[in-house]
């Protein structure tokens, strides 16, 4: 199982299981809203998206990282209160 880090106020960090580059490149585009599948997988991560860029503009927001048989890594930006 992956864990949280902070890394600062503003800034955590999920690492979790490896995915391949094409899965990775999939969840790349759900997150961003360009493909929609029809069993709703990866639904959740394309909302939150949405809401943190809707709630603190484009500079925030979700970005996911992989490097093969390394880990994934999945980082959620938003502004230190």
């Amino acid at each position: 199982p992956g864990a949280v880090k902070r890394v600062e106020e503003a800034l955590d960090e999920l690492r979790e299981s490896d995915i391949t580059p094409e899965e990775l490149d999939e969840l790349r585009d759900l997150i961003a809203g360009k493909v929609v599948k029809d069993d709703q997988s990866g639904f959740g991560m394309a909302n939150v998206e949405k809401r943190l860029e809707m709630l603190y503009g484009s500079g925030y927001g979700m970005t996911v990282e992989s490097e093969y048989n390394t880990g994934t890594k999945v980082t959620v930006r938003v502004p230190k209160v």
